[in-house]
């Protein structure tokens, strides 16, 4: 099983997506606060940043752990 190889054909289109790919940068962001690199005060967090986590709840627990940095380092 470990020699399979599947090739995609097709998709179900986005609004089957499980996740979306693309978005900020990672490397444009302090990962410590979410704050962009280039504007302050400017936060991004979730699926608005180029991560794909794996299917089975990572990337709902980065969208929710990327919110509480930024709204951690809003309020300070």
């Amino acid at each position: 099983m470990l020699n399979w190889k599947f090739e995609v054909q097709d998709t179900h289109g986005f609004r089957h997506a499980e996740v979306s790919g693309g978005g900020i940068d990672t490397t444009e962001i302090d990962e410590k606060t979410m704050m962009s690199k280039k504007q302050k005060k400017l936060y991004f967090v979730g699926e608005v940043l180029d991560v794909v986590g794996r299917r089975g709840g990572y990337n709902f627990a980065f969208a929710w752990s990327s919110a509480y940095l930024a709204a951690k380092n809003i309020i300070h």
